[in-house]
């Protein structure tokens, strides 16, 4: 973790007196967690105003988090920043329409742990051996020597959680261990709030989840293994995109896989992808032949055209990623 960005920061926040924090399109654990988290921080060591922004509706999933405090962009007033600041957002196009509040900012924090961040804010702590967002955040308050509460403690460990596959993944560290270690020490409600994440699946995510496993389509002898879901897949199942979280994760641990792929239809020919692989296979090098990007082994794509055209050359990128690593 970088000190000298991180007092920048500390500077920054002596400074001024309004600040957004904004999460990024489709909120994941991370992005929630670290939002919450970092605003709460802000507010406990500092004396400014800290309006929490959401990019997009909450998903289901993370509905027993405390976000009382955060509003949709919409629901904000346009109004001008002191300071705005990007949680988990590897490139500005993350944020969709709250992009804007970019441009009412003085000074912008890019807060990241994707190694696919080029560093567009005036100041960028983007760390990509960081398992999280959420453990950068905890980096800097340990650097920082800000105080944390029970609420704090808990939206790290989310953010923390959840971007790690509970602790599955290989961007799990010690350093990660450690954090949580010390996140655990708080008073908060661990059992329940691991259930809420890990054992709580609606019945028609289910559903939709046995429909879509009957449709996985193999290649180079199992070593490959994807699928795809409509609009009408999703209508179907009363099931929305957030529902599809860890489909391609199931298919990546089957014993064979070495790259997944789950495509979605997002609009008339209009796709996106999610891909995951076991190293040494980097999927982010898939991802960026289409301008997409992400971690080594998850990352995600965008293809307008036909269903049958984006298959086959998505196919065709795992196969040359398999050959290199051959």
């Amino acid at each position: 973790m970088n000190r000298k960005e991180a007092l920048r920061l500390h500077d920054q926040l002596n400074q001024v007196n309004s600040v957004c924090i904004l999460s990024h399109v489709h909120p994941d654990g991370d992005s929630l967690g670290s939002m919450l988290g970092l605003a709460a921080l802000i507010e406990k060591n500092y004396h400014c105003r800290v309006d929490r922004v959401l990019s997009d509706s909450v998903p289901a999933r993370y509905s027993f988090m405390d976000a009382s405090k955060a509003k949709h962009y919409k629901d904000y007033p346009r109004k001008f920043y002191d300071l705005c600041i990007l949680v988990d957002a590897s490139d500005p196009t993350r944020l969709g329409k709250a992009k804007a509040f970019m441009n009412r900012s003085e000074f912008i924090v890019n807060i990241d742990h994707h190694r696919s961040n080029q560093g567009f804010g005036h100041i960028n702590m983007v760390e990509p051996d960081c398992s999280s967002t959420g453990e950068l955040i905890y980096q800097i308050a340990q650097e920082l020597s800000w105080a944390l509460t029970d609420e704090i403690a808990s939206d790290l460990y989310v953010a923390i959680a959840t971007d790690t596959g509970s602790f599955q993944y290989s961007n799990t560290t010690k350093d990660t261990h450690s954090a949580v270690s010390e996140l655990l020490k708080f008073d908060f409600p661990i059992d329940y709030v691991r259930e809420r994440l890990f054992q709580s699946e609606p019945l028609n995510k289910s559903l939709l989840f046995i429909a879509l496993i009957q449709t996985i389509q193999f290649a180079r002898n199992g070593a490959i293994g994807g699928c795809s879901v409509s609009l009408a897949n999703l209508e179907a199942f009363e099931a929305s995109y957030e529902d599809l979280d860890g489909v391609v994760e199931f298919i990546r641990n089957i014993d064979t896989i070495k790259i997944s792929y789950l495509i979605k239809e997002v609009g008339p020919d209009e796709y996106r992808a999610s891909l995951r692989s076991k190293p040494p296979v980097r999927v982010d090098e898939i991802a960026h032949k289409f301008e997409g990007g992400g971690h080594a082994y998850a990352a995600g794509l965008s293809f307008s055209g036909s269903l049958d055209d984006f298959q086959t050359r998505l196919l065709a990128a795992c196969e040359e990623a398999l050959c290199k690593d051959s």
